[in-house]
């Protein structure tokens, strides 16, 4: 993972959008794990996730590398954190895996 960034669009329009595994976080929590193209994914939360100040992110080079990547991270939130997931993060299962 890369090292925190502040969660603006300046920043966010720099990144690549190839295919990563993302957190976006603030100063007291993690508030979303999620994969896809970066800087497509992390403008759409921008939008919807007015409580964040910072995100990192993990090159993954494929979409099911991403995604692999993002489901290894929200079951080790899970653990941590008494079976909850981020609030931002779906409850539902994805397609491919569980959580």
């Amino acid at each position: 993972m890369t090292h925190n960034k502040k969660f603006a669009n300046d920043n966010i329009m720099k990144e690549s959008d190839h295919y990563a595994v993302y957190v976006i976080s603030n100063s007291k929590e993690i508030l979303n794990i999620g994969e896809g193209h970066l800087q497509a994914r992390l403008l759409k939360k921008r939008e919807k996730i007015k409580e964040a100040t910072l995100y990192k992110y993990e090159l993954t080079g494929s979409k099911a590398r991403a995604f692999q990547r993002q489901q290894a991270l929200l079951r080790a939130y899970k653990k941590k954190h008494n079976g909850k997931l981020p609030k931002h993060n779906p409850i539902t299962l994805r397609k491919g895996g569980t959580i």
